[in-house]
């Protein structure tokens, strides 16, 4: 019975599976995260990751003009759970690349849109340019807009229930994306 279930739910999100076996091939065979340097400026928001799992205090140097708070503390877990290493920091930006990914696969949905629709949606996010060569750095611009995504997939549920506790989530939400970068709490400010 459960594996019937879950062949059915396979079936109906194909397009998603598909998406994700292409990037895991695109990533894993042909452009893998390799290579411990920093690219861009990430190094300044990887030296406030690394504090916050050493040291389990955010200090935030005075180079960086966001809040970078969330961004350091997401660094900062995957650290602790996969080691210190500009690997894990992509990995952990190409991870929440995909939340946000995702996030919009469930807006998509959310809007009565086909799975194959949302699945087209989901990649034009994660396949986008900016996006898919940010995945290859630790900045904090997939961070910020992923939880933005993330604000704005449970946006519809939460005034739909209108629950003091659906709201106060949605503001955690934007609070999160606020921390990670300010800009990405726009549409939350805007209700």
């Amino acid at each position: 019975m459960l594996s019937a279930t879950w062949h059915r739910r396979v079936l109906e999100h194909r397009h998603l599976v598909a998406l994700v076996a292409a990037y895991l091939l695109i990533v894993g065979i042909v452009l893998p995260p390799t290579g411990e340097y920093p690219t861009y400026d990430d190094g300044v928001f990887a030296a406030t990751a690394r504090d916050f799992a050493e040291r389990g205090a955010m200090r935030i140097s005075d180079l960086p003009s966001m809040t970078l708070v969330t961004h350091a503390a997401w660094g900062a877990g995957w650290m602790l759970l996969l080691g210190d290493s500009w690997w894990t920091l992509r990995v952990a930006t190409m991870v929440m690349a995909w939340i946000g990914g995702l996030a919009l696969y469930a807006l998509c949905r959310e809007f009565d849109r086909t799975p194959a629709e949302a699945a087209a949606a989901c990649g034009s996010y994660i396949f986008c340019p900016l996006v898919f060569a940010l995945n290859y750095t630790f900045m904090t611009d997939l961070t910020g807009t992923s939880l933005m995504l993330v604000g704005l997939a449970c946006l519809p549920g939460c005034l739909r229930s209108g629950t003091v506790w659906s709201l106060a989530s949605l503001g955690l939400i934007g609070g999160a994306a606020y921390l990670a970068r300010q800009t990405a709490a726009i549409p939350t400010i805007m209700l």
